[in-house]
C-alpha cells in the first residue's frame, strides 16, 4: 500500500525498469535518477530489494507483478468495460467513472494523473519495451524501460479460505463470467482448493492450492503446472508457458526445488485473448520420483462475444461479404468458406494484400522492421536493417523484407510493394460502424481490421510507404488499435502488411 509520508513507499515515487536476470536479455535502465526517497536507488529491482530489506507486512518475498497480476487490479467504478486489443491483457474502462481505476477503499494513496505503473513483463517485440498498467483509465501498455513510472509490488499471501461460490469441478461456463471469483473444490481430494479470478475475453489467473501427503511435507519438491486446450498441452516453468508434447518433452518444475508445506501454494496465469474452447488446468507435485496430479483444477469453455464468430479456434469479426476475396498460394481466388489462405483482395479497390501467418516464418505476425527505403523520394533512406526481430537476422527492414516476399512469390507474384498511407487506411474496419475521420469510435473489437480475412492482426503499428511531410525523418503508419495513422521515426519498429495491384 502507497503511503504519503514522504517515506520509501511514497505515492509520488517513480522508478525506471530494471531486472539483472530479465530472460530476454535486455535488464533496462539502471536507476540514473532522484525520483524515490534514496538517490541512485530509483529503479525497480532496487525499489524492490529495499522493501524487502525492510519488511513489509511481515515478509520479504516481495516482487514486481506480472502485467496479467497487475491488471487483475483495474477497477472500473461504474461497471463498465471496453476489452483492449488481441496483444493486450487489461481493459480501459469506458465512460471513465471515478478515477484513479482501483478500488481506493483497498489501495489509498494512489495518485491521478496516476501516470503509469510497472510490471514485470518485457515486451516480445521489442526488448526496449516494458508493459505497464495505466490506472488514469485503467489499461496496459509498452513503456520504454528507462521512463520512469510508479511500482506497486506484489506476493503470494496466505490462505484465508473460502471466498464465493462453489461450482460443480467440470462444469463448462457460458456467458460472460467476467471478473467472477470461484472457489474450485478437486475431485481428487476434498481438502484440495483453487481461488480462480478471469476475465473471459482476457486471461485466466489462478492461485491454485495442493494439498500436499502427510508423508511429503517437509521433503525436498517442486510443484508442476499443467494446461490442456482444445487437446494441445502447455507447461508452465520460471520462463513461463511452452508447448509440452508429452510423448518427448520431460516435465519441468514451475518453481524451484523446496521442502514442501502442508498446502503448496502456486501461481496460474494463461492469456486467453481472443481464443475460444476448452481449458482444463492440472497441478501436480513431485517428490524424488514420486509424481502426484490432482484432477484438473477447473474444465470452462471461453465462448467468443457476439458479433464474434469461431474461426480455427479463435473469435474474429464476422466477415463482410462479398468486401474481399480469398486468394491461395498460386494466385487462385477461393470461396468464402476455405480454411486457409495466404492474400486477400479487396474487391471494390482492386488491392491485394498480403495475410499474417502465425508459423514462425517470413511473414509471421510478431517480426517487425525498420523503414527503409534506397530509392525514397525526399532523400531520407530510413535506417537498413539494425534489429533482430524477423525471421532472418540482417534482414529486419521494409525493402528486404519486400524483396524476400517477392523472391517467394506469394500468392504467384512478385511486383509486391509497400502500401501508401492511404492504402493502407483501407483496410481499417470499425465493428461499431462509427468513424470520427480515420479514428473508430465506440470499437470494442480490435483489431480494427476485417479478421475474417485478416487473421494473425496484432492491434499495433504498420507501416506505410509515405514519408511524413513535415520531416524527413518520419514515415506514417496506421495503429490496428484505434484505426487512426500516426508519423513514427523511421528508426523505429513496426510491422509491415505488403500490397500489389490485383488481377
Amino acid at each position: 500500500m502507497k503511503t504519503t509520508d514522504g517515506g520509501l513507499r511514497d505515492q509520488e515515487w517513480r522508478y525506471t525498469w530494471y531486472d539483472t536476470n530479465s530472460p530476454d536479455g535486455n535488464k533496462g535502465f539502471s536507476s540514473g535518477y532522484h525520483t524515490c526517497k534514496t538517490s541512485k536507488r530509483c529503479d525497480t529491482e532496487k525499489f524492490t530489494q529495499d522493501v524487502n530489506t525492510q519488511g513489509l507486512c511481515g515478509s520479504k518475498d516481495w516482487r514486481l507483478p506480472d502485467i496479467e497480476q497487475l491488471n487483475s487490479l483495474v477497477y472500473c467504478s461504474n461497471g463498465k468495460y471496453n476489452p483492449l486489443a488481441s496483444d493486450q491483457t487489461g481493459y480501459i474502462c469506458s465512460d471513465y467513472g471515478k478515477e484513479p481505476t482501483i478500488n481506493s477503499g483497498y489501495f489509498p494513496n494512489t495518485p491521478f494523473p496516476s501516470g503509469f505503473c510497472w510490471s514485470s513483463s518485457s515486451y516480445a517485440n521489442d526488448s526496449y519495451g516494458a508493459w505497464s498498467v495505466n490506472f488514469s483509465r485503467g489499461y496496459d501498455y509498452v513503456d520504454f524501460k528507462d521512463g520512469i513510472g510508479q511500482v506497486r509490488l506484489v506476493r503470494i499471501g496466505q490462505w484465508f479460505g473460502v471466498l464465493s461460490e462453489t461450482p460443480t469441478p467440470g462444469t463448462t461456463v457460458s456467458g460472460n463470467p467476467t471478473a467472477a471469483t470461484f472457489l474450485i473444490q478437486s475431485t481428487a481430494d476434498a481438502g484440495q482448493s483453487y481461488s480462480n479470478r478471469f476475465n473471459v475475453t482476457q486471461k485466466i489467473a489462478m492461485s491454485g492450492k495442493i494439498s500436499v501427503a502427510p508423508s511429503h511435507i517437509g521433503r525436498n519438491g517442486v510443484t508442476y503446472i499443467v494446461a490442456n486446450y482444445n487437446g494441445s498441452w502447455y507447461m508452465k516453468s520460471p520462463q513461463g508457458w511452452a508447448v509440452w508434447d508429452v510423448n518427448t518433452d520431460s516435465l519441468k518444475a514451475s518453481g524451484a526445488a523446496h521442502a514442501l508445506s502442508r498446502v503448496e501454494v502456486v501461481d496460474i496465469e494463461k492469456s486467453l485473448s481472443g481464443l475460444a474452447g476448452n481449458f482444463a488446468v492440472y497441478l501436480g507435485y513431485k517428490v524424488d520420483s514420486d509424481i502426484q496430479y490432482n484432477a484438473p483444477a477447473y474444465t470452462f469453455t471461453v465462448p467468443c462475444i457476439s458479433p464474434q464468430v469461431v474461426q480455427n479456434g479463435v473469435c474474429v469479426n464476422p466477415p463482410l461479404s462479398g468486401k474481399y476475396t480469398k486468394i491461395d498460394s498460386n494466385g487462385n481466388a477461393l470461396p468464402d468458406s476455405a480454411p486457409s489462405w495466404d492474400c486477400a483482395k479487396d474487391n471494390a479497390t482492386g488491392l491485394m494484400w498480403e495475410v499474417k501467418t502465425n508459423d514462425g516464418g517470413l511473414r509471421d505476425q510478431k517480426w517487425s522492421y525498420t523503414w527503409y527505403d534506397s530509392n525514397s523520394p525526399d532523400g531520407n533512406k530510413g535506417v537498413s536493417s539494425r534489429t533482430s526481430y524477423c525471421k532472418t537476422n540482417g534482414r529486419c527492414d521494409t525493402e528486404k523484407f519486400t524483396q524476400d516476399v517477392n523472391a517467394q512469390g506469394l500468392c504467384g507474384s512478385k511486383d509486391w510493394r509497400m502500401p501508401t498511407i492511404e492504402e493502407l487506411r483501407t483496410v481499417v474496419y470499425c465493428s461499431a460502424g462509427k468513424y470520427s475521420g480515420n479514428d473508430c469510435l465506440n470499437t470494442t473489437k480490435r483489431p480494427t481490421i476485417d479478421s475474417g480475412y485478416f487473421p494473425n492482426t496484432l492491434s499495433v503499428v504498420f507501416w506505410s510507404s509515405s514519408s511524413n511531410a513535415d520531416g524527413s525523418g518520419f514515415a506514417r503508419g496506421v495503429y490496428f488499435y484505434d484505426g487512426n495513422d500516426y508519423w513514427i521515426f523511421k528508426d523505429g519498429s513496426s510491422l509491415v502488411r505488403l500490397v500489389r495491384i490485383g488481377q
